[in-house]
């Protein structure tokens, strides 16, 4: 049943008063009138109905229909159907079910669906699985009597109940998660809206989000620092000297987008001026960045152009090799997060104004839009797309995202943003890991014939690799340095950006080096467009290893194949298991191509010992990218198919008369069918190295669905042989090839 919440059709339009908060005056101006349609809606009676929208739980209230949006031209405009229209369901291909979105209607809802934090990133994971279930159907939130109401505008009339089945509930939670209305500044209300000003931090606020996570947090955000086991330099944002810093001293980060050379950097790198003194003319975000550190009772800025000399190359690779430390060592970290801040400075801290949050006034209550979540806010930020800045935020302790819209905090425990004021958190809300990486990703949805819908599985790695890879750096040469922290930081010891996996496996097989690391060899590229559209695919990095993803630009991560789709795997889908009774494979480290000659000058280096030679270090030493792999090898053809209706063409290999089960994602983008090339792909003989078996899961797939084989596809080339490509086989299938023990190098 939909509520009409309005009032007699005689009612006038309310007299505006003023003052800062007062609903008659927001930056000063007197606020426009209303339509009568929206004149006629009693907000004051919404307001009142905390205990009717708890009780509707994620069905919310039915209030009122607005049908389409944006409405007919008004004159003059009415500033709350343009908030209704600002604010309405919009979550484009994002949404897993189709709405009918001709009409829209508002409805009402408890706060306590937005104080859970439910985000469209973990709505289909374990923990936003157990907090929308307990929203649905428990008592733990739903007994709170301090909720407050919020207004969304959902498609539909709103003349029925809201669909809020398994596979809509994640669209609800997402549209909720985005911009809302809300009241401004409502004293017996838990949360409330917060007026957004274009030209003006509320730098209260942002001392308070700080304070109160140094206060009350866990250790993951209050833990004394460690600092760096070398000199690192600041700047005093007070006297603009760059200062080597002390032990007591508290420092604030800035993550920023460097931008293309600005004739001031010219200058300054041709006149070797004096680093002991920030230059008069500096990056707008970094200036900016020094009014917000002394705004929030700081003094100290580490930003890495002028506290790292760029011209001592010894310095560079230490710091570099540190940043978990500079990052995780910052009392917060300032992120310059604009759309344009390549070339600007923070947006609303000087000459950068943010966009205009959409507001109404009915009555003496003023209605704000709380603003698009910070994944949404990200979109067009070039932050977000690049490689660097993705360690910045992962290994931070704090962050302010200084974006378009507004100011959001987060840090281990808690989030906020000015729009949102919730002046007591929910006691029953567990402490989860907000800097979630999902969050700052710019990835779009996998291919449907190759990528499954189901939440990402937990591997720490795998996340973290997936969304850098996707991101995009100046220089290629950086591949490994600007993801150093990270590796640093990871649970695993890596080799050229490769994982040594199963650390805390007790499984046999998982203690041989050799075969904890070739598991790790099976990433591969994420599709995310057409698989066969030359843009999904990878392109060599030469400075490289092939068999590392970091010889490759593009998105990568680990997966593996079930019936017909991929699905992102956890680091135990990796474990293997014995291989027809044939004994594991063998690698070296040799700094030789050729693996039959070997000189003295030149040792080959069995992989498990550079392992245990280094193993009080996360990063080994990068000695060579030629490695030797002995192990079984195949002879392989490959085929160009449909293999099902609606899948799109690929290749796959040959076995016997017919395919492999699994298609081969190359790391090139191959001809396709009528193409130069194509016909010579398919009449070539091709390498495979079958590197492991994954350990079948009984309860995922029967046996014979078991595609648990990875073999790595390769190519001869300058006297060793480079990775093009991987496939997953079957027993069956791999029992219809010619096998062979070999030794392959591989650079």
């Amino acid at each position: 049943m939909r509520l009409e919440f309005t009032l007699p059709s005689r009612a006038k339009a309310p007299t505006l008063s003023s003052g800062p908060d007062a609903p008659g005056n927001a930056n000063g101006h007197v606020d426009p009138p209303l339509c009568a349609r929206c004149r006629a809606i009693n907000f004051n009676a919404i307001l009142q109905l905390r205990d009717e929208v708890r009780d509707a739980r994620l069905d919310g209230l039915s209030i009122t229909s607005l049908g389409s949006l944006p409405t007919p031209d008004q004159d003059p405009p009415c500033p709350m159907c343009d908030l209704f229209d600002q604010v309405k369901f919009d979550l484009g291909a994002a949404a897993q079910t189709a709405w009918d979105t001709r009409e829209y209607h508002l409805r009402a809802f408890s706060s306590i669906v937005k104080e859970v934090g439910i985000s469209r990133e973990t709505a289909t994971g374990v923990k936003g699985h157990e907090l929308i279930k307990e929203i649905r159907w428990g008592d733990a939130y739903m007994e709170d009597d301090a909720n407050s109401v919020i207004l969304a505008v959902f498609p539909g009339q709103g003349d029925d109940v809201l669909n809020t089945s398994e596979a809509r509930v994640y669209d609800t939670c997402s549209h909720l998660e985005q911009g809302v209305i809300m009241p401004v500044a409502v004293p017996s209300a838990r949360t409330h809206g917060g007026l957004v000003l274009p030209n003006q931090i509320n730098y209260d606020r942002l001392r308070e989000w700080i304070a109160d996570c140094q206060s009350h947090h866990g250790a993951q955000c209050t833990d004394h620092p460690t600092r760096p086991p070398f000199s690192l330099k600041v700047i005093d944002c007070q006297t603009r000297k760059i200062l080597p810093l002390k032990p007591d001293w508290d420092y604030y980060a800035l993550s920023y987008v460097w931008g293309p050379p600005r004739p001031e950097d010219s200058a300054i790198n041709g006149a070797k001026t004096d680093k002991k003194t920030l230059p008069a003319h500096v990056h707008p975000a970094i200036e900016d960045a020094i009014t917000v550190v002394k705004n929030l009772g700081g003094r100290y800025l580490w930003t890495d152009k002028y506290c790292i000399n760029q011209d001592d190359a010894q310095e560079k690779h230490d710091q570099v090799s540190r940043m978990d430390l500079i990052y995780s060592g910052a009392y917060a970290t300032i992120i310059a997060a604009g759309s344009s801040i390549a070339h600007s400075g923070l947006p609303g801290v000087s000459s950068v104004p943010r966009l205009h949050q959409p507001q109404a006034v009915s009555g003496r209550t003023r209605l704000v839009s709380t603003l698009p979540s910070i994944q949404r806010a990200l979109t067009h930020s070039t932050w977000i797309t690049r490689g660097w800045t993705f360690q910045e935020v992962i290994l931070s302790r704090r962050c302010l995202f200084f974006t378009d819209f507004q100011v959001y905090f987060m840090c281990s425990e808690a989030t906020h943003c000015e729009s949102t004021i919730i002046s007591q958190p929910l006691i029953q809300t567990n402490p989860n890991n907000v800097l979630d990486p999902d969050r700052f990703t710019h990835l779009g949805a996998g291919h449907a014939a190759y990528y499954s819908w189901m939440p990402p599985r937990p591997w720490e790695f795998r996340t973290h690799l997936t969304h850098y890879s996707s991101r995009n750096l100046t220089y290629e040469s950086d591949a490994i340095n600007a993801f150093r922290g990270i590796l640093a930081r990871s649970t695993h010891t890596t080799y050229w950006g490769i994982p040594f996996l199963f650390e805390r496996t007790t499984h046999p097989l998982a203690q041989d080096t050799n075969l904890r690391f070739a598991c790790a060899l099976a990433w591969e590229p994420t599709y995310t467009q057409n698989p066969v559209a030359r843009e999904s695919h990878l392109q060599r990095r030469p400075d490289f290893p092939s068999w590392s993803w970091a010889g490759w630009a593009g998105t990568v991560s680990y997966s593996y194949f079930l019936f017909r789709v991929r699905f992102t795997c956890d680091e135990n889908d990796l474990l293997p298991q014995p291989l027809h009774n044939h004994p594991p494979l063998r690698i070296w480290v040799t700094k030789k191509n050729d693996p039959h000659h070997h000189h003295k000058d030149t040792p080959l280096i069995p992989l498990h010992h550079l392992f245990l030679t280094h193993n009080d270090k996360k990063v080994l030493p990068e000695l060579s990218p030629h490695l030797l792999i002995d192990c079984l090898t195949l002879r392989v053809r490959i085929a160009f198919a449909s293999r099902f209706p609606g899948d799109p063409p690929a290749f796959y290999i040959v076995v016997e008369d017919g395919y492999s089960r699994a298609p081969i994602l190359f790391c090139w983008p191959m001809p396709r069918e009528g193409e130069t090339g194509h016909q010579d792909l398919l009449a070539e003989e091709w390498n495979g190295l079958i590197l492991f078996e994954t350990l079948h899961n009984i309860n995922r797939c029967a046996p014979w669905d078991h595609i648990g084989i990875f073999v790595l596809l390769v190519r001869p080339i300058e006297g060793t042989n480079e990775r093009v490509g991987s496939v997953w086989l079957t027993r069956k299938e791999l029992e219809g090839l010619e096998m062979e023990r070999r030794t392959i190098p591989i650079s």
